[in-house]
């Protein structure tokens, strides 16, 4: 890995002026940046494979509450595509999936999140 150290070390061997010395440094630098381009690589595939194995989905804001993207679909009624709460998603970046309000007429007003006790219509 790159570290200060190594990166302190280049400078001074720069400052000394020993030219073979800073390339040979350079080199050693270079390598280690392409290893590290590789599993930074190799991560970011394992994330975006664990986010498919999870289902997860990029999430849309309809002005009340989120949803998740399904081409051709506006707010569908699968429970895994939302409603999510607003405030859990934007300030702690979890999909709490909200649950229907009902009014005392026994009838659907909106949505209920349980763990910010938010009521959204």
């Amino acid at each position: 890995m790159i570290s200060i150290e190594r990166m302190n070390e280049l400078w001074e061997v720069v400052k000394k002026g020993a030219t073979l010395d800073a390339q040979e440094k350079v080199i050693e630098l270079r390598e280690e940046m392409v290893e590290l381009r590789t599993i930074n690589l190799e991560l970011r595939e394992a994330v975006q494979s664990l986010q498919q194995r999870l289902g997860l989905r990029e999430l849309a804001f309809d002005g009340v509450v989120y949803w998740s993207e399904l081409p051709g679909t506006e707010k569908p009624r699968d429970p895994a595509s939302g409603p999510f709460c607003p405030s859990c998603v934007d300030s702690d970046s979890k999909r709490m999936r909200l649950q229907d309000h009902w009014n005392k007429g026994y009838t659907i007003e909106g949505w209920f999140c349980p763990a910010c006790d938010r009521v959204f219509s």
